[in-house]
């Protein structure tokens, strides 16, 4: 019944609180060369359930991730980024455009607009947001993208409008959204995206570094696995318990796998035999690729992981088919709709050319194009320029139909002049045949 009542915990059944002050900063205990896992989420490098510290930097360094990222950011940053205006008769090429030459071809003094647009995807794939600063000039035209690193900004929402912070080495600086290209990725808010790694990617990378460090420190100590220590007759708790203390600091854990074992007098080590093979290491290796490649949504094949999946055939061409479709647009679509908002006003607008996704052999390549000049689908020119080479003049510029290979426009007409005979032919011959 209203009001509800609210019943107080007793003293006994209250939970403690798990932030305690021995783990601050003000304590002089707490060491930041192992610092508590607080601080560690604080600074963005969380630690994982195996053992590694895990942030957007450090997992960069696990091949999977490193491959995942370099794919999709190398794939996306190869597509041309082209600027269209649209018009009655379709949209047509805007290279006369202020715009253009800076996403086609330097968005700033310091980078290339392929540098520029793989840093964009590898901070959507690691950080979840892309932050860059829109120059202008003193007619407010832009000028300049400069790229911001997502660890140097901060966003949030003042008035009904982003506010960005950006934090330099020479102070900070403070911007409205209308001066900041701000592509974010999945997030919860609406203002700004969560970071993969953070979110999805710290056990799985964790744990992938961290059998990556067991194997390794496993070969290099000549794979020597654990084993039985025999204690000496007559040892006391105290004894006992010194013992298995200093035996865990210098023997156990990740760091210390596979040290040689220095027993005390009467003290025995018998090693137990176990290989590779029974701890299932190269299995768990094999999944954790896997486990990386879903969280980027990059198909295993694509980053070396083909142990499952055939190198050849139908399957992985679907599988790259797919991934095209359900990753990479996505992509392209948050890019192109972020920088249509900010730096373009109808009816001028940018687009990814995805035609250079259709990677297609010489023989494909060739029977596509025949097919669309016989069939008034492109014209010769069209198909010249997309592969490089210069105009064959104005006739070049004409749609041909299949047949006698004649422009379009004079197909009907050469067709029927050739085949209709002349009246006065006709005639002649038709009186010669009469008797």
């Amino acid at each position: 019944m209203w009001p509800f009542s609210r019943n107080e915990p007793r003293a006994w059944e209250r939970i403690p609180p798990t932030f305690r002050n021995s783990t601050t900063l003000e304590n002089p205990a707490t060491s930041l060369a192992n610092p508590a896992d607080w601080l560690l989420d604080a600074m963005g490098a969380g630690s994982s359930w195996a053992g590694p510290s895990i942030s957007e930097t450090s997992a960069m360094r696990n091949t999977a991730v490193f491959r995942s990222v370099a794919l999709k950011s190398g794939v996306i940053a190869s597509l041309p980024l082209q600027v269209f205006k649209r018009g009655p008769g379709g949209r047509e090429l805007a290279e006369s455009h202020r715009l253009y030459p800076l996403l086609h071809g330097e968005p700033n003094d310091l980078m290339s607009a392929f540098i520029w647009k793989e840093f964009i995807v590898a901070n959507l794939m690691l950080a979840g947001n892309h932050y860059s600063v829109i120059e202008y000039d003193n007619a407010t035209r832009v000028v300049s993208l400069l790229p911001v690193a997502p660890q140097q900004t901060t966003v949030e929402r003042v008035n009904g409008r982003n506010r960005y912070t950006f934090r330099f080495k020479d102070g900070q600086e403070i911007l409205d959204q209308e001066d900041v290209v701000h592509v974010p990725g999945i997030g919860f808010d609406g203002v700004k995206g969560i970071s993969p790694i953070q979110w999805a990617g710290r056990q799985p990378v964790g744990t992938a570094m961290a059998l990556e460090e067991f194997v390794g420190r496993m070969h290099a100590n000549s794979a020597r696995p654990s084993g039985v220590f025999n204690v000496p007759k007559g040892i006391t708790k105290e004894g006992l318990a010194r013992l298995r203390a200093e035996f865990d600091s210098l023997y156990s854990g990740l760091r210390n796998s596979g040290k040689t074992v220095f027993a005390d007098a009467e003290s025995t080590w018998t090693p137990m035999q176990l290989t590779m093979a029974d701890a299932q290491t190269l299995e768990s290796r094999r999944f954790q690729v896997a486990d990386i490649a879903r969280l980027f949504g990059v198909p295993p094949h694509m980053i070396g992981e083909t142990d499952k999946t055939s190198s050849w055939g139908t399957g992985v061409e679907q599988q790259t088919i797919g991934f095209q479709v359900y990753n990479l647009e996505p992509e392209l679509s948050r890019i192109e709709g972020e920088l249509n908002r900010k730096l373009f006003v109808a009816p001028y607008y940018c687009e990814f050319n995805r035609e250079a996704l259709s990677a297609m052999d010489a023989k494909t390549q060739s029977e596509l194009y025949a097919s669309a000049v016989i069939n008034a689908g492109m014209t010769p020119n069209e198909i010249r320029k997309k592969r490089n080479l210069p105009s064959v003049g104005p006739e070049g510029d004409k749609l041909y139909v299949q047949g006698a290979v004649v422009p379009l426009d004079l197909a009907g007409t050469v067709q029927q002049g050739a085949a209709a005979p002349k009246p006065a032919e006709a005639g002649g011959k038709q009186g010669e045949q009469q008797p």
